[in-house]
């Protein structure tokens, strides 16, 4: 029996469900005895995607036929011996209407969308551009396949959401910040004249922009001031910066039910002196400090870190796969519950507080709040611009929202990454933005009264 899909968005859904293809001689290899009984030469099977996840789930099982064969080898009769299972059905968490957005606001660049829910990980649209057809490969387009396949390029193959491995920027200065006040190493009520510069050693390190006078580590945050978080990045000791990084996320699978998941990058004191042959340097704390230097981390790392910083130390494990249904979508065999991946209790409340201010003032006042004008709804969010050694930098954008929900069951998370196109209120946050528009207006949710929208404390 051989299996055909009809993709109805194959653009759009291309790296999430995957594609069929005939089983090779490697997979074939690689079978369990069980296996064997399932799977033979001329199956099709699940290549990518869900479709290869949750390959055995859809597939069902095969029937027999029973040929009787004369000693000519003429064939005289047949019979059904056993007959065919159906696979079941799955139930995704993924919102067409939304992925459908995210793909058409993302095709024409590089780049990837995720939005997710962070109070149960279940992912709402999770976008990778460029895409391509998955009907073309179920149907055994070889052309097509090797076509793709050596587009060097453009890589649309690549599921740049969860392979895709990107500096955070910007974003990165919330880690920086939470390392300052966990180790009690910076005054959150500090005050610093940005001048634009600061001299570390012989090297002088550059701000993007002149800010003035930064009146404390929230404003610093709204603002993006690159001499504050140097400042902080120079006070913590190298381990406190990275084991911090650690706590969000940063190098650490998310273990997301899609096959090939990066885990990203995040340097060690051990890693910097054998990559370097020296000590981290203050140099190098600064460059760190902004999310410049030696952390890499998906789009999925990057929405799951505006995720632990909602949940104020909860990560729940993303998941497309929301129900496990019978063949004909009436029974639910199983039911995907939310799993804690991470939690961690060492941050106080208050320092995720000051961070959460941060984050609503540059939505409100700071770098991106252009996004006023695209979107209804009040977020949370940190712009960032990603250094790229290949070309121009990468716009990347992390937010959650709506910041007046008073469930917050209905916040949702986003993650953007546009690449080769520069700073991250310019494209990324944009994207974002129209995306939280859409949701809300499909989803609507109650807003917080104004009382316990002034419950939000100072420091």
């Amino acid at each position: 029996t051989i299996y055909l899909r009809n993709y109805k968005y194959p653009y759009e859904t291309a790296h999430l469900l995957g594609y069929l293809g005939p089983i090779d001689q490697q997979e074939l290899k690689k079978l369990s005895d069980i296996d064997k009984e399932i799977y033979h030469s001329g199956s099709y099977v699940g290549k990518d995607g869900i479709e290869k996840v949750y390959d055995k789930l859809l597939r069902g099982k095969d029937g027999k036929l029973l040929r009787y064969i004369d000693a000519r080898n003429n064939i005289v009769g047949s019979e059904i011996s056993e007959l065919p299972v159906e696979g079941n059905s799955l139930m995704l968490s993924i919102d067409i209407e939304i992925q459908k957005l995210a793909y058409e606001l993302l095709k024409s660049f590089k780049g990837s969308v995720v939005m997710l829910k962070p109070k149960t990980g279940e992912i709402i649209a999770l976008a990778s551009s460029p895409s391509f057809d998955p009907n073309r490969l179920s149907i055994g387009d070889f052309p097509y396949f090797l076509a793709l396949s050596t587009d060097d390029k453009n890589t649309p193959l690549f599921n740049r959401a969860i392979q895709g491995t990107y500096q955070p920027g910007s974003v990165f200065k919330l880690v920086t910040t939470t390392a300052g006040l966990l180790y009690n190493r910076w005054d959150p009520k500090r005050s610093e004249n940005c001048t634009g510069a600061l001299r570390i050693g012989k090297r002088v390190f550059q701000d993007w922009a002149v800010h003035g006078y930064v009146k404390d580590i929230v404003k610093a945050i709204e603002v993006s001031c690159d001499v504050y978080f140097y400042k902080v990045g120079l006070s913590l000791e190298p381990e406190e910066l990275i084991n911090t990084a650690k706590t969000f996320g940063i190098g650490e699978l998310t273990f997301i039910d899609l096959p090939n998941e990066k885990r990203g990058f995040r340097t060690s004191v051990e890693i910097h002196k054998k990559r370097y042959n020296r000590d981290i340097l203050g140099g190098d704390m600064a460059n760190l400090s902004i999310g410049q230097g030696d952390w890499l981390l998906t789009p999925l790392q990057l929405a799951m870190l505006g995720a632990f910083i909602f949940n104020e130390g909860i990560v729940y494990k993303p998941h497309i796969l929301k129900k496990v249904l019978s063949p004909d979508g009436k029974e639910v065999i199983k039911e995907i519950k939310p799993e804690i991946l991470r939690e961690e209790k060492r941050i106080p409340k208050e320092i995720f507080e000051i961070v959460k201010k941060g984050m609503i003032q540059v939505f409100q006042e700071g770098t991106a709040r252009g996004l006023k004008f695209l979107t209804k709804y009040p977020i949370a969010g940190k712009t960032g611009t990603a250094e790229n050694p290949h070309g121009k930098p990468h716009s990347v954008f992390m937010c959650y929202g709506p910041t007046d929900a008073e469930d917050p069951n209905d916040v949702v998370v986003v993650g953007v990454v546009v690449e080769n196109v520069g700073a991250g209120s310019a494209y990324a946050g944009p994207i974002a933005a129209k995306l939280i528009d859409k949701y809300f207006d499909k989803y609507p949710y109650k807003r917080q009264t104004q009382i316990s929208q002034n419950k939000q404390s100072t420091f």
